[in-house]
């Protein structure tokens, strides 16, 4: 007997899979009956994948926007780009910086697209170029209205010659790959000055080495020296004398005053025409040295041998014969001390010079002279007083005058010494207790010594317990020793 079968069975016609045929050919019978309405179903299905691609992409946008705005504010504000007054200036420094920003964004950009850690470098790069750059416009902005500031209420700010040409007319800014500012200088007093116009100027170098006219000082002498001949005018040689000693001592002293001047000072001064000192030169040379100031009578050699002393010619004037010398050392900081040596002792020769006229004035004030004739009796006088100091008995010299000629001695009986004949000679002569050490360039740079080649006190040990290196207790002296530099060494150490 056959099994029953389970009720659940059916053998009947599928009635789902009918259902579900009948629907497919509905929707054929629709798109061929009325293919309009497939069409615009099918368009709405596109338009809403363009809509949902394009929503992905406002938000790709927004996003590396904002990734941009966060990386550009991570660098210096630069306000100080847009603040430059000169309008070449400006347009130079933004068609920089907008080059340069948009390179760090690149490499930001790729650096997070494939993680490469050398686009991160390459950003990092960018930015402390950018930020130099910033950070000098924005320096450039203060010192540039500082010295128009200082112009307008002192006359003219001075100093050693490219820094007062970079704030104004005949130069063009150069910004070089780090951002660092530069001037190509090309106005005529400074190419007169000695300044080569095929070479740029660094404003870290310059920018801040200049100063106002050192009115303090120009002040102190004049009023020093006129004090000397009103003296020796009013009360004459048997109630006045010269003391020319103090008066040096009096000039230097108020020169190497650190609480009222910096290094600057002196080297403004010494480019500062101050009225009656340019005729005090070599009385054969007067004429020659009208119009000129200190650092100009001492280049063209029409000065007393005495300041010339230490110091090689470097050619010859054809007007007056006399030998020429490069003043440069002027302008160096490390040699201020040196210039208001040299200063104090050309400011008394000057008041002496000027103590001679009062003595002269009293001494034919009394007979009734002409105006010319008064004139020409005094040149007269003058020529007789200078043949005198020419011809006169030299004082006696002091234990310190001789101390001075035998350390000059010394140093002129080395032919080309080496480092350590020289650290030999400076602790035998000038200070024994100090350390010395010569370093040449390689060695310099390898010790991170920014002045570079040359001699080092030590000041101090390595730090102890630690593996610190010397280079930050190491004071620098100078890259080569001269007899003016050693003289004023030896008196600073007495």
């Amino acid at each position: 007997m056959a099994k029953k079968q389970s009720s659940s069975l059916n053998y009947g016609p599928d009635t789902a899979l009918i259902l579900g045929e009948r629907d497919v050919r509905r929707a054929q019978a629709a798109l061929t009956l009325a293919p309009g309405k497939g069409i615009v179903e099918g368009v709405g299905v596109v338009q809403n994948m363009l809509s949902q691609k394009a929503k992905a992409q406002q938000e790709a946008n927004k996003k590396d926007s904002d990734d941009h705005q966060n990386w550009l504010e991570s660098l210096e504000d630069p306000s100080s780009v847009y603040q430059l007054t000169n309008k070449k200036d400006k347009e130079t420094s933004l068609n920089w910086l907008r080059n340069k920003r948009q390179q760090y964004l690149n490499a930001k950009k790729l650096y997070k697209q494939t993680g490469n850690y050398e686009y991160e470098d390459q950003a990092n790069m960018f930015g402390s170029q950018i930020n130099n750059f910033i950070s000098q416009t924005s320096s450039y902005n203060e010192t540039q209205a500082e010295y128009a500031d200082a112009t307008h209420h002192f006359g003219k700010a001075n100093g050693s010659n490219a820094p007062k040409h970079i704030y104004q007319g005949d130069r063009t800014m150069v910004i070089d790959d780090n951002g660092d500012i530069n001037f190509s200088i090309i106005n005529p007093e400074y190419l007169q000055k000695g300044g080569q116009g095929n070479e740029l100027v660094s404003y870290n170098k310059v920018g801040q080495k200049w100063n106002v006219r050192n009115q303090t000082a120009e002040t102190f002498i004049s009023d020093k020296v006129e004090g000397i001949y009103n003296d020796a005018a009013i009360k004459g040689p048997t109630k006045y004398t010269f003391n020319r000693q103090k008066t040096f001592t009096e000039f230097y002293s108020h020169l190497s005053d650190r609480d009222k001047y910096g290094p600057e000072n002196s080297m403004v001064l010494a480019e500062t025409n101050i009225a009656g000192d340019d005729s005090f030169v070599e009385y054969r040379f007067k004429d020659a040295g009208k119009g000129l100031n200190f650092s100009q009578m001492w280049e063209s050699g029409l000065l007393d041998d005495k300041f010339y002393q230490g110091f090689a010619p470097t050619g010859t004037d054809p007007r007056t014969k006399r030998k020429t010398y490069d003043n440069s050392w002027m302008f160096d900081e490390k040699n201020s001390d040196q210039l208001n040596r040299s200063l104090a002792e050309f400011y008394t020769d000057v008041a002496r010079s000027r103590f001679i006229d009062g003595d002269i004035e009293y001494e034919i004030t009394q007979e009734n002279l002409t105006e010319q004739e008064l004139e020409d009796r005094k040149a007269q006088r003058r020529a007789d007083k200078q043949i005198d100091k020419e011809f006169e008995k030299p004082d006696k010299p002091s234990e310190k005058d001789k101390q001075l000629q035998r350390l000059e001695d010394n140093w002129n009986n080395l032919e080309d010494p080496t480092p350590d004949q020289v650290i030999s000679f400076y602790r035998n002569n000038i200070n024994q207790s100090h350390e010395l050490r010569y370093y040449n360039q390689q060695e310099a740079e390898e010790r991170s010594l920014p002045r570079g080649a040359g001699y080092y006190r030590v000041i101090a040990g390595d730090m102890p317990d630690t593996d610190e290196i010397e280079t930050f207790y190491l004071d620098f002296i100078t890259d080569s020793f001269n007899v003016p530099l050693l003289k004023s060494l030896y008196e600073q150490n007495q």
